[in-house]
């Protein structure tokens, strides 16, 4: 079964085309790497992404994110029990 997790956030500093560019291709080679899927919403100084995979590699990868300075007020709004 594909455990799926959804969570916003909002940017710390507004990201230019390159920043955006290099977190995309850092993120996709990572979860090719653990078979993790999703979508990535950037809008109005915030994060919103769906992620999907095994349970343990999302939640692993949710705690990185949490910890990223890159955002603040991270926010889970969307789980399966």
């Amino acid at each position: 079964m594909i455990y799926t997790l959804t969570y916003e956030s909002v940017i710390v500093k507004p990201m230019d085309n390159q920043e955006m560019g290099l977190l995309l291709e850092q993120s996709r080679n990572n979860n090719i790497r653990d078979n993790i899927t999703g979508c990535l919403i950037y809008y109005m100084g915030g994060f919103i992404q769906v992620l999907e995979g095994d349970r343990t590699k999302v939640l692993e990868l949710y705690e990185k994110i949490k910890l990223d300075k890159r955002h603040k007020n991270v926010h889970m709004f969307s789980y399966p029990r």
